[in-house]
């Protein structure tokens, strides 16, 4: 009798995941690579194209707000861009923290700052340039200082722009819509310990990005939430931008509704330009992704 072999097949997602991490150029062909920085360890992620190295055009990618390097999106944008033979570094921001890695959480205590964030921005542009690079495309998603940095001190090494899904809210708008009408009383409160030489003390109970009740630097909060921040209206900065930049909405983002809509009276077509994925949302999940840097790459191009 000849019995038959029964064929075991790997369950599905496991196929799918066997696949994702052969093509993936975040898994198979990354490089971590780190600087000493004000007394922290930053990191990033590097992925190079074929046959080249950082004297080549190269990407240069931010997460969003207590993000980071391994979301997802990063990693979709690093594989889409190795595809096109584009290389790419995509770093985390220290937020404070030494040799950061995964999402900050709401339990660690705040202590760091907008224009921190900026000058670790500089240091990989920096960092970059001490590897031969000249033309450095900056990339970033949703919350970043990609748009502060580039409007208030971009290097002449930055070629262009590219922000997918950029927070164009203003920033105490968003405050008061989750926290209520609280503002006024924790700036006053922030104020009055940072006119007290306490601006870096730590204080608790302080409502803070999506941290109820946090941990937080006086100088930590006013980085981001003071009247005269230059994080707290984003939009603020398009007008001021010194590259060519693309700024790509998905039609379903839930975090930044309507956000071509607002953006749209700013696209001059010369310096701005937008591209709008339909059905996307804020993280321009599946084929989303494809499409956004379809367009991001025919721009850089």
């Amino acid at each position: 009798m000849i019995r038959k072999t029964k064929t075991v097949k790997p369950p599905f997602l496991l196929v799918l995941l066997a696949l994702w991490l052969a093509g993936n150029p975040t898994t198979s062909m990354a490089e971590e690579v780190t600087q000493q920085f004000n007394g922290l360890t930053l990191n990033a992620n590097l992925v190079l194209a074929d046959g080249q190295s950082p004297k080549d055009p190269i990407a240069l990618i931010l997460h969003g707000i207590m993000g980071h390097d391994g979301m997802e999106i990063i990693q979709s944008m690093q594989r889409a861009l190795f595809d096109n033979d584009y290389s790419s570094l995509a770093f985390n921001l220290s937020l404070g923290l030494d040799n950061r890695k995964g999402f900050f959480q709401c339990d660690t205590p705040h202590q760091h700052t907008v224009q921190g964030a900026l000058t670790e921005i500089q240091a990989w542009v920096d960092w970059l340039k001490d590897q031969g690079a000249s033309e450095i495309i900056l990339m970033a998603h949703s919350r970043s200082e990609a748009l502060v940095y580039t409007a208030l001190q971009a290097d002449p090494a930055i070629s262009n722009l590219v922000v997918l899904a950029p927070a164009i809210y203003p920033l105490i708008d968003r405050f008061k819509d989750r926290y209520g009408n609280i503002y006024d009383e924790t700036l006053a409160r922030m104020e009055l310990a940072t006119s007290k030489g306490q601006g870096q003390e730590l204080i608790e109970g302080v409502d803070f990005f999506y941290c109820p009740q946090a941990t937080v630097m006086p100088e930590t909060w006013l980085s981001y939430y003071g009247k005269n921040s230059t994080y707290q209206d984003l939009a603020s900065h398009i007008p001021n931008l010194p590259v060519k930049t693309l700024i790509i909405f998905g039609t379903e983002d839930e975090v930044i509704v309507d956000g071509h809509e607002s953006v749209k009276p700013l696209v001059d077509n010369e310096t701005i330009f937008m591209f709008v994925v339909d059905g996307a949302g804020h993280f321009f999940r599946d084929f989303n992704i494809d499409e956004a840097m379809e367009a991001a790459i025919e721009f850089i191009s």
